[in-house]
């Protein structure tokens, strides 16, 4: 395992901040989810400059606020390094059960919403319990895009809670990974 992906491990679940609700609904879809989706995942091709807020830095990852919340109320950007920006969303939960529940509510939603050319895979996590649903293509002279949707312990440290999270970004990025 690189580096990168242990940082994403364990880093992720503590640079996220719990979403809030749309329409004071947890972990609420965007209502708008099939014309922002494809809306950002061409902002992705551009380092998501046109969506990107404040900004905070640490030594290991650069986090943006977002101007778009496609699930929840605060999904950021991530940059890991140069061109490696990630969009991410994450909504809380107390239990695995609801964690799976909604990540599959949302993959349904984004499978629904995206085009041709998207593979569809389900697979267990790169490292440690959960499991992920990823929609993945390459487009020709630009780079590759996936769509990562993830049910995940936080762990015991942080509150032995379950999150889902959306994550767009490369194949191969340390969140896609997570």
């Amino acid at each position: 395992m690189n580096l990168r992906r242990v940082i994403a491990v364990i880093f992720l679940p503590l640079t996220l901040n719990g979403c809030g609700s749309i329409s004071g609904t947890p972990g609420a879809v965007s209502g708008s989810l099939c014309a922002e989706l494809p809306a950002m995942l061409d902002s992705y091709q551009r380092g998501f400059s046109d969506v990107k807020g404040s900004r905070t830095t640490s030594s290991r990852v650069t986090v943006w606020s977002t101007k778009v919340d496609l699930v929840g109320k605060s999904c950021q950007i991530l940059q890991w390094g140069v061109g490696r920006d990630q969009y991410v969303c994450q909504v809380k939960f107390k239990d695995e059960q609801s964690a799976l529940t909604h990540r599959s509510m949302v993959a349904a939603h984004v499978g629904q919403c995206l085009g041709s050319g998207w593979v569809r895979q389900r697979t267990a996590r790169g490292v440690g319990e959960g499991s992920r649903v990823i929609y993945r293509r390459k487009l020709s002279g630009k780079r590759a895009e996936q769509v990562s949707l993830i049910a995940a312990p936080r762990g015991r440290r942080v509150d032995g809670g379950w999150s889902s999270f959306l994550i767009l970004g490369a194949p191969g990025d340390p969140a896609t990974a997570y």
